[in-house]
């Protein structure tokens, strides 16, 4: 079945919180020198990151390698009322200074203690002595621009954690892997696709370094492994409606994998009126 696991909302919670804050009591000169945002960039701004969202972790993990990734702890949290510009009017934030004690460094190369200014400035917040599992890259400046959307808890991390642990021990070669399920016809509300006899030994097409047919198994699932890494289109060969496009493109890292999903349509059940007696 495919993860739903969200790793990050898709607002950020300075545009909430600054949207809720917003007093009559502040002006303009109450924020001279304060950052600067737009509705639309903060929506842009982690717009690829959470459209990974759900997706397992050898799928999101392999788009930060080029940034900074460990494990530490946060020693010092320092909490103070801030400022920010957002769209125009000015509103109170909340802002951490973070000092953290890195643990495990799995990519990049961050000092053993370094500063992250985090809280509604980009939307992640820490407890003191809490470990987490931290993405992000050092700003010309030397600053640490956090990435809010693949920093989380470790707790919460255990995949994520599992995977860069494997790195070294995995083999170059990629996977693809997913499903077909079935979701009710539109109306609908909160459906959860699920898995159904009628989506086995459904073909599909994949096309990348070299041409793939692959036949759907029980309740609709396939699995490919040992690809080579690279751009691959899936196409779903079947006349039964869709909510899903019937082809999509992914793009593989090595060492990391795609998850695809499509999703056919059936009738929304209907009650059977009760016979008369």
């Amino acid at each position: 079945m495919p993860s739903y696991k969200t790793k990050a909302l898709v607002l950020s919670p300075l545009l909430l919180i600054c949207m809720q804050s917003h007093t009559a009591q502040l002006h303009q000169k109450d924020c001279a020198g304060a950052p600067v945002y737009t509705t639309a960039s903060l929506e842009a701004r982690d717009a690829a990151d959470v459209a990974l969202n759900g997706k397992p972790a050898c799928q999101r993990i392999p788009h930060y390698f080029d940034q900074m990734i460990f494990t530490g702890t946060a020693t010092r949290v320092l909490s103070s009322d801030g400022r920010a510009m957002l769209n125009g009017e000015c509103s109170k934030t909340e802002l951490q200074t973070v000092t953290i004690k890195v643990k495990q460094i799995f990519f990049g190369q961050p000092p053993q203690t370094l500063t992250i200014q985090a809280g509604d400035i980009n939307g992640f917040y820490f407890k003191t002595n809490g470990t987490y599992l931290v993405v992000g890259h050092q700003r010309p400046d030397g600053t640490f621009a956090l990435n809010r959307v693949a920093t989380e808890a470790v707790a919460d991390a255990k995949d994520d954690l599992a995977y860069l642990r494997s790195m070294p021990n995995r083999s170059p070669a990629a996977d693809l892997f997913g499903g077909v399920y079935t979701v009710y016809a539109p109306p609908h509300d909160n459906v959860i696709p699920i898995g159904d006899l009628r989506t086995e030994g459904l073909k599909l097409s994949i096309e990348g370094h070299s041409q793939i047919e692959t036949t759907t198994g029980r309740y609709g699932q396939f699995k490919l492994t040992g690809l080579a890494p690279g751009r691959y289109t899936i196409r779903l060969n079947t006349d039964l409606p869709t909510e899903s496009a019937r082809v999509q493109t992914v793009d593989i890292a090595p060492r990391g994998c795609a998850e695809i999903n499509f999703y056919v349509v059936k009738p929304f059940p209907t009650k059977t009126p009760e016979k008369k007696r």
